[in-house]
């Protein structure tokens, strides 16, 4: 399938949960009437925030009316579980079928530093374990596995559990394996020490600030372990007077401030660059944090169950 013939799908990879196509005054006059229905339907208000797909014009507008009332008040991390919606069901696996070339092309083209800038990881620590969190098709950590023969293991890790066993057909490198969950719950019950943990393209945009705060620090807690992240970020995003997550872009995922996300979890910085790309601002980070003084060698946990 490809991008044409996906626009046409009754399913849509197209459709992000938050993102819209109005008109301002259309999509004002949305907002205030949604606004004013989630107060006098504050159950599907809650619905919402949980994630529950819009059923109807009604809900739909009670939807506009959250996006409008939380991009004010900075409340956007409670419509964080829309995206997940998303990307747990079938348009992810479409967006993925569709756009595999163009991030195949990307990953060359815009971001071919990153294989040396994880290689340089490897060496600074040792660790030769990875697990790329949101690994979509799983393109990338194949990539990343044929230019990195030092790399043991690659876990790619995904909300969608029937791109999990697309993944799981399609790649035959013995080095990698395929889970499906939710980053969240499954690094705490199934990740162990002396970990790289990667996130490419636009993943932690996704998360809530609160839920990249729980997830840095149980990563944190696995130390000896490392992070590498590439994702985008707001064009107008200052990164040392701005500390707070906000909404950006079409879709509304959020902007983070992943260094002093990352300076407050414990981690050591290595590396940063920035770069940008068709109206993207990219940023590249790799950090470490290390083992901590009452950690023994033989304190690691049992390998990831996939």
């Amino acid at each position: 399938m490809d991008e044409k013939s996906a626009r046409d799908s009754p399913t849509s990879p197209w459709d992000f949960p938050l993102q819209t196509h109005d008109s301002w005054p259309r999509r004002l006059a949305k907002a205030a009437a949604g606004y004013l229905l989630a107060i006098l339907r504050p159950d599907i208000a809650r619905k919402l925030e949980a994630g529950a797909a819009p059923r109807n014009r009604i809900e739909r507008l009670v939807l506009a009316g959250l996006v409008a009332r939380y991009r004010s008040s900075g409340g956007m991390d409670r419509l964080m579980p829309q995206h997940s919606r998303y990307w747990e069901g079938e348009s992810a696996v479409l967006f993925h079928a569709v756009t595999e070339a163009r991030c195949r092309d990307e990953f060359h083209r815009v971001h071919g530093f990153v294989p040396d800038m994880l290689g340089r990881l490897t060496e600074a620590t040792g660790l030769r374990s990875i697990c790329e969190i949101g690994c979509g098709s799983g393109v990338v950590l194949a990539e990343l596995g044929s230019a990195l023969p030092q790399l043991r293991e690659l876990i790619g890790l995904d909300l969608s559990a029937e791109q999990t066993g697309i993944n799981r057909s399609r790649h035959r490198d013995p080095r990698l394996t395929f889970a499906h969950g939710d980053a969240c719950q499954w690094i705490p019950r199934h990740a162990r020490p002396g970990m790289i943990f990667m996130t490419y393209g636009g993943v932690f945009e996704y998360f809530a600030e609160s839920a990249m705060r729980s997830l840095l620090q149980d990563i944190a807690s696995l130390a000896p372990a490392a992070l590498m992240l590439v994702e985008p970020i707001a064009l107008d995003h200052d990164l040392e007077r701005d500390f707070h997550s906000r909404p950006y872009g079409d879709e509304l995922s959020l902007s983070h401030n992943y260094p002093r996300l990352l300076a407050q979890s414990g981690f050591t910085l290595l590396e940063r660059r920035e770069c940008t790309d068709g109206g993207l601002r990219w940023l590249a980070m790799t950090a470490t944090i290390a083992r901590s003084p009452g950690m023994h060698a033989g304190s690691a946990a049992q390998p990831p169950g996939v």
